[in-house]
């Protein structure tokens, strides 16, 4: 009895992940002599089976146990053309999950298409791998083309994607790392473009599967002077811009700009020198980011500046009639007010400066790597210190305005008063920590710069002088033996 989508009870009971109805109606089946009659409960009329109903619902040790009983359904592929470790591969987050990475590794070790791969012959010019091309499928509608749309470019066609392709293209380490454990020479494999693992790898940024492949030595040497069938080598493959794809982590362009210089110039040191001669084309819409950035955080800045001003001469309590001194000087909560309302305003215009000094800047690209983001961080630092400050300070005036048992109008007005100023740190505080990353660059060549004679001659001081106090004390020592 099957419904509308031509699934079974067992199809149900596996997207539910019901462990003790999936074994009973397993055990049915299995007496069932005819390999067609047990694949009708197995599979759907659009080629998804059980197993990839598990995998797409996440039910990892199911699917598990599926692959262990029914073990032919391992290399079946649905209306898609993927597999189980296809699907699996598509799919970064399942491996926070419990069971996922034993699922994986049971896929992996029976999946014998990959004998199919060997290192290809010629080094310099692309050719297509025997993996490459499987038999095409007829295409329909199943549950898993929005998984693998999103590991897959729209160029890229799913009969020649691979799951170790998928693994890179999604950033699964983890699958990546087991493919080339079970199968080393899967690292050679090519697409119908192609292209290597390296790649893919370098095209959708997967900076930890880049670091996994070259750490094999010697794979790394040949993968490094492949092209593909345009012509492009892993240092062209830095300068294409993929359009459908989405990083985890979205930033702003200037930063974006930093990381593609960055991935540059980790390519440009494993890259053989005949394939250098290459000149990226940088898209500098960054500028315009930065400078909407850095104008828009500058009239922030003016107002906070202009409200510690105005506070710095309306104190809380009012001051005496006839000496203007102010009434509640004595106060601690009044030299908290003073201190951070004097603060604030430092902190504000040393921002607004910053932030002018980026409006005014040349925009050069090495300035992306360097300065720019240096004095964005910088600003925003300040910026955030000022609104801080200016936040205690508020406090600090609540808390007089309350000891003085003023009327709780004003109270809730001051209150509200700081609302929008922290709607703004909390808008623009998630950008605050890619933007610290510019600050370890800028720290990391202040190390290279620094002269290393001076940490050597530190540290053979040090040692001298303790191998001076060891010898004193071993002469003390000996001295009192012989008293």
């Amino acid at each position: 009895m099957r419904n509308h989508l031509g699934e079974t009870a067992l199809f149900r009971s596996v997207r539910y992940g019901n462990k003790k109805i999936f074994n009973f109606l397993a055990e049915k089946i299995d007496g069932y002599k005819e390999d067609h009659t047990k694949q009708l409960f197995l599979q759907r009329s659009d080629k998804t089976t059980i197993l990839h109903v598990a995998i797409l619902a996440q039910h990892f040790d199911l699917a598990h146990d599926i692959a262990s009983k029914f073990e032919h359904l391992v290399g079946e592929r649905d209306a898609d053309g993927m597999t189980g470790l296809q699907l699996l591969s598509c799919n970064p987050g399942a491996f926070r999950r419990e069971g996922s990475l034993k699922l994986a590794k049971f896929l992996i070790e029976r999946d014998f298409s990959w004998e199919a791969t060997y290192p290809a012959i010629d080094q310099s010019k692309p050719r297509l791998h025997k993996y490459g091309g499987a038999p095409s499928v007829d295409r329909g509608v199943g549950q898993g083309p929005q998984l693998m749309s999103t590991a897959l470019g729209q160029g890229d066609q799913p009969e020649t994607a691979t799951p170790l392709f998928l693994a890179t293209k999604s950033g699964c380490v983890d699958i990546a790392e087991k493919i080339l454990e079970v199968y080393p020479q899967a690292v050679e494999h090519i697409d119908d473009k192609g292209r290597n693992i390296l790649h893919v790898a370098i095209k959708y940024r997967q900076e930890k599967i880049f670091q996994l492949v070259q750490k094999l030595e010697l794979p790394m040497k040949r993968l490094v002077r492949k092209v593909d069938n345009d012509g492009n080598s892993i240092l062209h493959t830095v300068g294409i811009k993929v359009e459908d794809y989405t990083p985890e982590e979205l930033r702003g362009p200037a930063y974006q700009l930093r990381e593609e210089m960055q991935w540059f110039e980790l390519v440009y040191t494993v890259t053989p020198p005949h394939f250098r001669d290459h000149r990226n084309n940088m898209n500098l819409t960054a500028e315009g980011w930065l400078k909407r950035t850095a104008e828009g955080c500058t009239v922030v800045a003016v107002l906070i500046a202009t409200v510690a001003f105005a506070a710095a001469y309306t104190v809380p309590g009012g001051p005496n009639s006839q000496t203007g001194a102010p009434l509640l000087a004595n106060k601690p909560l009044f030299v908290v007010f003073t201190v951070t309302d004097v603060l604030s305003l430092s902190f504000a215009l040393t921002s607004v400066v910053i932030f002018l000094s980026i409006v005014t800047s040349p925009f050069r690209l090495s300035n992306f790597r360097e300065s720019l983001l240096t004095k964005l961080m910088l600003a925003f630092t300040f910026l955030f210190l000022s609104v801080s400050m200016m936040m205690i300070a508020f406090a600090a005036t609540v808390l007089l305005m309350i000891q003085k048992r003023e009327s709780w109008t004003k109270v809730i007005l001051y209150a509200l008063s700081f609302l929008p100023v922290g709607i703004f740190a909390l808008s623009y505080f998630p950008l605050y920590p890619s933007l610290a990353e510019s600050f370890k660059y800028l720290l990391k060549k202040l190390r290279q710069a620094m002269p290393t004679n001076l940490f050597h001659g530190y540290r053979n001081r040090s040692n001298h002088r303790q191998i001076d106090q060891n010898g004193r004390l071993e002469t003390q020592n000996r001295c009192c033996q012989l008293a």
